[in-house]
């Protein structure tokens, strides 16, 4: 992952993806703040950078569900996260990055 200076046309690499990376994720400052790893089973984790700015591991979702890491919310303390992991329905939520407290914003009811 690069950043381009448009107006000098610098590159400075952000970050290196080692090879399971799917995606990037940037927060509302444009910093590179975290990614999403394929795991070999299937599933998917994502990583986010601590103080030290090394990736670690903030949460991890099987093949089984279905997840998508939507962004960071307008102060960047938390996620905007859609899944339906340890529920039987997709939910809309935020997450708050430190306490991990899970703020359901909506939720698609199953039919009947």
């Amino acid at each position: 992952m690069y950043r381009l200076n448009i107006a000098t046309a610098e590159l400075t690499m952000e970050g290196e993806n080692p090879g399971d990376y799917v995606g990037w994720m940037v927060d509302n400052a444009f910093v590179v703040r975290g990614a999403v790893a394929a795991l070999e089973d299937g599933g998917y984790e994502l990583l986010l950078k601590n103080e030290a700015r090394e990736q670690v591991s903030f949460m991890t979702w099987g093949p089984e569900d279905q997840q998508q890491t939507l962004g960071f919310t307008p102060d960047n303390k938390g996620l905007y996260l859609e899944d339906s992991v340890g529920s039987n329905t997709t939910q809309f939520y935020e997450m708050d990055i430190a306490t991990r407290e899970k703020k359901v914003i909506a939720a698609i009811r199953p039919s009947i």
